[in-house]
């Protein structure tokens, strides 16, 4: 019988039944998992105002560190990193309870919170002062949080920024900033306003000196006046003698006198610009010009023999502190030269305190025993303070004093 006649058997029936019937899927429900709670650090920075002005202008920053997490922190190390802008300055005011500055640079504050956080508290917030750099722009502020030990539930909101509007600020005014003339030293700081401005500007004069003192005080310390030790001449008989004179200055007769001796030690005068009288806030001033006055080198022959005790070289660095960093000025001229080989050209060093402006000692001779007069230094960027230091040469051990001529800046 053929096979298409055949009547369907029973296991036939099965089998088709297997290919034909709706599967049943059996699944098992998976056990439920809680996600644990954990700490979880953000941070927010809040500038006190928005817009702020150049040439010193000052805001109040505040940074805030808080655990928008489930959990509160335990015993890991909490840290807050605040960069530095790149214009203008930003300084930590006093850090409250709880936070200790850990590590300082160029570019950032590393600071570190002792203490636990619960959940949604925020640490005591951290004071800083902004203030303005000389370009006008945004200025990005910048800070960041970490769990020391690990264990946020996210980190992608550790960071934060804030802006802060620098606009310029309306011209400035140029001015010759006396010292105002006496005869006695000069006050440890010593401050006084300065005039003729476009806004108030306010100075603060402060130094250190490391040479050894002549008996005559009212000379061998920092003193406004007029005067300076000049010439040191010898008579038919080789006798030495040296004589104070009014320093031929830029300024108008009133410098700030500067004194060295033996050739060992130094004196190092900064001058600070404030525009506040309190004097919190430093300010930007614009195209400072500095004069070095009675910049000189001498050798000294009495009866036709080199004494080096009578001799000097007088050795001079200039910096002034900007936005981004220290600054050399740059020599520009030289006013009044005693003789025809005083010249800018002569004048070696690069101003800095490693390598001095000076005038080489080679410069001088029997028959031409000094060279000098008033070197005029000059900064191309806006400066809130200048630093001069005044020495002398080991090897010659004359004494010698100059002065430090007027300032002229716009503010």
């Amino acid at each position: 019988m053929s096979e298409r006649n055949q009547h369907p058997s029973r296991r036939t029936i099965a089998k088709g039944a297997a290919w034909t019937s709706p599967a049943l899927l059996m699944v098992a429900a998976s056990p439920a998992f809680a996600v644990s709670p954990k700490p979880d650090l953000t941070t927010t920075i809040t500038p006190a105002t928005s817009t702020t002005h150049t040439n010193g202008a000052v805001s109040g920053v505040t940074y805030t560190m808080t655990n928008s997490g489930t959990a509160a922190t335990n015993g890991q190390t909490l840290i807050y990193t605040i960069q530095k802008p790149t214009t203008g300055t930003l300084t930590l005011g006093t850090l409250p309870a709880g936070w200790s500055l850990s590590s300082e640079n160029g570019t950032s504050y590393t600071l570190v919170y002792t203490g636990t956080l619960a959940a949604g508290a925020s640490a005591p917030a951290i004071p800083a002062t902004y203030v303005a750099g000389p370009t006008a722009g945004t200025v990005s502020l910048t800070a960041a949080v970490a769990l020391g030990a690990g264990g946020e539930v996210v980190t992608s909101n550790n960071a934060a920024s804030a802006s802060v509007t620098v606009t310029a600020s309306a011209a400035c005014k140029s001015t010759t900033m006396t010292w105002a003339a006496s005869t006695t030293k000069t006050t440890n700081p010593y401050d006084f306003q300065v005039t003729g401005t476009t806004y108030p500007l306010y100075a603060r004069v402060t130094y250190t000196e490391t040479a050894a003192q002549d008996t005559n005080t009212t000379k061998y310390q920092l003193t406004r006046g007029k005067n300076a030790w000049g010439q040191v001449s010898a008579d038919f008989f080789g006798n030495l003698s040296y004589n104070q004179y009014a320093i031929n200055t830029t300024g108008g007769g009133n410098d700030l006198i500067l004194s060295q001796k033996a050739g060992t030690g130094a004196t190092t005068v900064t001058v600070s610009f404030y525009q506040d009288a309190a004097r919190t806030i430093p300010a930007y001033v614009n195209n400072l010009v500095v004069p070095l006055d009675d910049f000189s080198t001498q050798r000294t022959y009495p009866g036709g023999t080199y004494d080096p005790t009578w001799s000097y070289q007088e050795l001079w660095s200039v910096s002034g502190a900007t936005a981004t960093g220290a600054v050399t000025p740059t020599k520009t001229a030289l006013q009044n030269p005693y003789n025809a080989t005083s010249t800018l050209a002569n004048v070696s060093g690069s101003g800095t305190l490693a390598d001095p402006w000076n005038f080489p000692v080679a410069l001088t001779n029997s028959s031409r025993n000094q060279v000098g007069g008033n070197l005029i230094t000059s900064f191309s960027s806006p400066v809130t303070s200048v630093t001069v230091t005044y020495g002398s040469n080991s090897t010659m051990t004359g004494r010698q004093s100059a002065g430090l001529g007027q300032f002229t800046l716009c503010y």
